[in-house]
């Protein structure tokens, strides 16, 4: 395909999101050379309107599906990357700014950090990112969702090198237990490194915390159980300012000939959205707590990729120590849509099979209690051509790291 340059510089001067999503929509089959003139262009576009995403979030997640697909590419370097570095920094640091919006925001900056003209670009702006820095440290405290907090902690590494660390722990953590652990992080293990960080960071908080973190006993998602990653244990986070469950488990589309250790992380959200009932069972084997949570959606939907044809139904079972704030948590992130405990503390509960017919038996007992009229409110896409749902998936498998991918984003 050959770009119309001038056509190009009416749609993006006149910041028209449809037809920059139908170039978008061709980027793969553009000339190098097209692609980066086309990309440069979209970000100029981006800066000048980041100011105002917060008041259209509709557009704002258009546009962050347009950079993903441009990122996607590796096609922003030098001054073009560092600029839109600064400008996604400067939007994610706004007070009112949505945690899920932020989410996406950060995974977008991350990207671009991975080339180091940009990263010397944006650091070339001035003093301005020393600010920047501080702030966005401080951030990982007042974030009250686990997966943002990683991709900022990912930011973090990125634009901060061994040199320098041990000064940004002295800005950031108040405690001498975080610094010890931030500058003994090793980087090319983040997924295990951050999981240890981050708890003893939330743990903290006192009564300001907003991420609890629980280890699971089993999770059964769609009528599949999933096994827990590699040399990790089997975790679901609470996120009060997220209002979701966070689960990450080992990646449900491994090929099985492929080692535990070579697979990948797997990420499965549980937004209040996505949620039309849940509730839980104390008492289960007199130590187990067991959490049944019906979507108004596929389980399916939620993964989006291959491993559809192991994933049915709506329903997830999270099986977890008793704890009694686990009851004020629910309620806490989901409303209404919780409806407290269901079953009887004598209740039973045996998970040592994928198929095992306790499982059914306590499932069917519990939905005997659900309303019958289940929600068809999904979260509306905010991407108006169906090409866009690509760059979706690909935001989903950026946060699906392995040692492998890590050691090469975090080569310093």
């Amino acid at each position: 395909m050959v770009l119309d340059r001038k056509l190009v510089d009416g749609i993006v001067n006149s910041e028209k999101i449809e037809d920059i999503l139908h170039y978008i929509s061709q980027l793969t089959t553009l000339s190098s050379q097209d692609a980066k003139y086309f990309s440069e262009k979209v970000c100029q576009v981006v800066n000048l309107v980041l100011d105002d995403l917060l008041g259209n979030k509709d557009f704002a997640y258009g546009i962050l599906d347009v950079l993903w697909c441009v990122v996607g590419r590796n096609l922003l370097d030098g001054d073009a990357g560092g600029s839109l570095i600064y400008s996604l920094l400067m939007l994610a640091l706004e007070n009112n700014c949505p945690v899920q919006l932020l989410r996406q925001t950060m995974v977008c900056a991350n990207q671009i950090l991975r080339s180091k003209q940009a990263l010397y670009a944006f650091f070339d702006i001035g003093k301005e990112t020393s600010s920047i820095m501080l702030h966005l440290g401080k951030m990982l405290f007042n974030t009250g969702d686990y997966e943002t907090q990683a991709v900022i902690l990912e930011a973090v590494f990125r634009l901060s090198n061994p040199s320098n660390r041990k000064y940004w722990s002295e800005k950031w953590f108040p405690s001498d237990q975080l610094k010890e652990q931030f500058l003994n992080f090793k980087p090319e293990e983040f997924e295990l490194e951050c999981r240890k960080f981050l708890n003893s960071l939330n743990s903290t908080q006192g009564s300001s915390r907003r991420v609890y973190s629980f280890i699971c006993k089993s999770v059964t998602f769609g009528g599949y159980k999933v096994q827990k990653p590699y040399d990790s244990d089997l975790w679901v986070d609470f996120n009060l300012d997220g209002q979701s469950l966070s689960l990450y488990c080992a990646d449900l589309n491994r090929d099985e000939h492929v080692s535990n250790s070579q697979s990948l992380w797997e990420t499965i959200m549980l937004e209040k959205n996505n949620v039309v009932y849940c509730s839980t069972a104390f008492g289960v084997n007199q130590e187990y707590q067991l959490i049944n949570i019906q979507l108004n959606r596929p389980c399916a939907d939620l993964i989006g990729n291959s491993t559809s044809h192991k994933i049915h139904g709506n329903n997830v079972l999270i099986v977890l120590p008793e704890d009694d704030i686990v009851h004020s948590l629910l309620q806490n992130i989901y409303g209404e849509m919780y409806q407290g405990q269901v079953v009887a503390s004598s209740q039973s509960y045996d998970d040592s099979n994928e198929e095992n017919p306790n499982v059914s038996k306590l499932e069917t007992e519990i939905n005997s209690n659900q309303p019958f009229t289940v929600s068809s409110t999904v979260r509306k896409s905010f991407s108006v051509l169906a090409f866009v749902r690509i760059g979706r998936n690909i935001f989903k498998c950026s946060l699906i790291m392995n040692g492998a991918l890590c050691n090469e984003i975090f080569h310093m």
